[in-house]
């Protein structure tokens, strides 16, 4: 599989120096090039010097199979290798919050903290006129149980090893409010550590941006905003 991903990393660079890392997994139709251009990154990095963010190229791939694979076994150990990491953090966006989701509980011991913007999460399963029934993701034609497989509410056991920051509009037309409320509540019900910010605004570039804006607020200044 040909991959490949954008990296941020601070103007004064240091390898010697430790740095807070951030994987962010961009939406459907999207690669690693989307949340550089449609978003003001650098502007938003500016507050952070010793942040690295990674932006791999998910394809509408879901974030399963090859695509997983490349993160957690080819991307993941390059990191380490050649980068000083102080925490390993993930995101993601739409889509991408749908594949961040499943890592943070697939692999529950790499991530300290999950950002989930606008996350694909329906539960239990996407409207009939959704994007991702029309994708190779979950089979073709859409195989209902392969998403439900690979969705947090059949592998719950262990939402409890993540810490999760999840913003979602209110307005959002493409993944409505109420798989959020969902999954929010099944948390709080749980234990579960989570902050979440329900704003004003659609599925869309400017919730994504202060999504990006909140979720990095509070995990590198650990503030609830």
């Amino acid at each position: 599989m040909d991959w490949c991903f954008t990296a941020y990393y601070p103007n004064h660079y240091d390898n010697e120096k430790e740095y807070d890392v951030v994987i962010l997994l961009h939406g459907t139709n999207g690669n690693n090039r989307t949340l550089v251009d449609r978003v003001p990154l650098e502007e938003i990095m500016k507050k952070y010097e010793d942040k690295i963010i990674i932006l791999p190229n998910g394809f509408n791939s879901y974030y399963l199979d090859k695509v997983e694979n490349a993160i957690i076994n080819d991307l993941i150990p390059f990191l380490r290798e050649n980068t000083n990491i102080r925490s390993l953090n993930l995101g993601g966006v739409s889509m991408g919050a749908f594949g961040a989701l499943r890592l943070s509980l697939k692999y529950p011991n790499i991530f300290e903290n999950t950002i989930l913007i606008s996350p694909a999460i329906w539960n239990p399963v996407p409207p009939d006129d959704c994007s991702v029934r029309k994708m190779c993701a979950f089979g073709r034609p859409f195989n209902e149980e392969i998403w439900m497989n690979n969705s947090w509410f059949r592998n719950e056991e262990n939402l409890s090893k993540n810490n999760y920051i999840v913003i979602h509009g209110l307005q959002d037309e493409i993944v409505e409010v109420s798989n959020c409320y969902k999954f929010v509540d099944y948390c709080e019900d749980n234990n579960i550590d989570i902050k979440y910010f329900f704003i004003n605004g659609n599925h869309d570039s400017k919730v994504v941006e202060e999504g990006i804006r909140t979720g990095f607020e509070v995990i590198f200044n650990k503030n609830v905003i």
